[in-house]
């Protein structure tokens, strides 16, 4: 994990404990570990709110990973530490890829040296081939059955309070998958408030990733939609 420190598995008394899951965004690529948002939001926990608890916040987020495989990720690396809230920040990327077919198809055009990042056209070629080549396999309502039932999964797993977050920019189609999953299921919550840092220039890095400032609002963003209710009384309601 993409951590400061070495979490116990059983979790301290007095102790609110959040599991964070994710992609790149999450994870924190291209800023130190303690300027990833998950890390930025435990600072805040801890100092910032009026709190008498200690705050713990995992980072589970994993550098490309989409809705099977961070599902997969918590059952295998997070439910052990018997979370009292789970955050997921969604992207549109998570809805469209299906890891275990893009792999290969990753892989292929990476051997065959299609760019990764292109700077010139502020574009990714590799990524949008494998894109082309996976329209090719599926169909968009395919995909989207598919990634229905990896988000579904999640709740195989973990039964507490879930906190989906996105941008604003997440595309309807995605928003309603996640609101059939509300409507089936209580303890899941949608937040779609956080800041689109790839709206402005100086949250993010050329690619579109977060940088120091962009990680910072995120967790600011986090932090006050935390408090102003699920965290107002110093318990996960």
């Amino acid at each position: 994990m993409n951590e400061t420190k070495n979490y116990s598995i059983e979790k301290p008394l007095n102790t609110i404990r959040i599991v964070v899951l994710g992609d790149s965004f999450t994870y924190g690529l291209y800023v130190n570990t303690s300027d990833s948002y998950p890390k930025q939001l435990e600072y805040l926990l801890k100092n910032k709110s009026k709190c008498d608890k200690n705050f713990e916040v995992i980072n589970l987020g994993v550098t490309g990973y989409d809705l099977a495989y961070s599902t997969e990720r918590y059952a295998l690396r997070g439910a052990k530490y018997n979370p009292d809230l789970v955050i997921w920040l969604l992207q549109n990327l998570n809805f469209y890829e299906i890891k275990e077919y893009s792999i290969p198809i990753l892989e292929r055009l990476i051997q065959q040296r299609v760019l990764a990042y292109d700077p010139v056209s502020n574009d990714s070629p590799l990524y949008s081939k494998m894109l082309s080549e996976m329209k090719i396999l599926f169909s968009d309502n395919q995909i989207l059955d598919y990634q229905k039932k990896a988000l579904e999964s999640i709740n195989s797993y973990y039964k507490g309070r879930l906190v989906i977050i996105s941008f604003n920019s997440l595309l309807t189609k995605y928003k309603q998958i996640i609101s059939e999953l509300i409507q089936k299921h209580s303890n899941v919550s949608y937040f779609d408030g956080i800041t689109d840092i790839n709206q402005k220039a100086k949250y993010h890095v050329p690619d579109g990733h977060p940088n120091i400032e962009g990680h910072e609002q995120i967790a600011k963003d986090i932090y006050n939609y935390l408090t102003s209710g699920y965290l107002s009384n110093c318990s996960v309601k």
